[in-house]
């Protein structure tokens, strides 16, 4: 599910959690209008992992993660994330796109 400020509030996370979220959309935005040719968002992992039985280990389950997808082609930037990684990788992309 794409974050935005509309939906924050539905997110089944803590009050804390949902106000580390509104303070990192801006960032986004800021990222986002460093003139990429790709927009990027964060997206909330709203479905369980399903079990397959292809897997030998446990299977992981990435419900309540974080991830940076592009906007058009729906990739995503890295691995699932909790808030305060994904909080760490938006400053550290930040770093490097508006200030280089």
């Amino acid at each position: 599910m794409k974050v935005t400020y509309e939906n924050i509030e539905d997110l089944p996370i803590d009050n804390k959690d949902k106000v580390i979220l509104k303070a990192l959309l801006p960032d986004i935005e800021e990222i986002n209008n460093a003139n990429l040719k790709d927009p990027i968002y964060i997206d909330w992992e709203e479905n369980h992992t399903e079990y397959s039985p292809e897997w030998t280990d446990p299977c992981p389950d990435f419900y309540g993660t974080y991830s940076l997808i592009r906007s058009t082609t729906k990739d995503r930037l890295g691995v699932e994330m909790d808030l305060d990684t994904l909080d760490i990788a938006l400053c550290l992309l930040n770093n490097y796109i508006i200030y280089e």
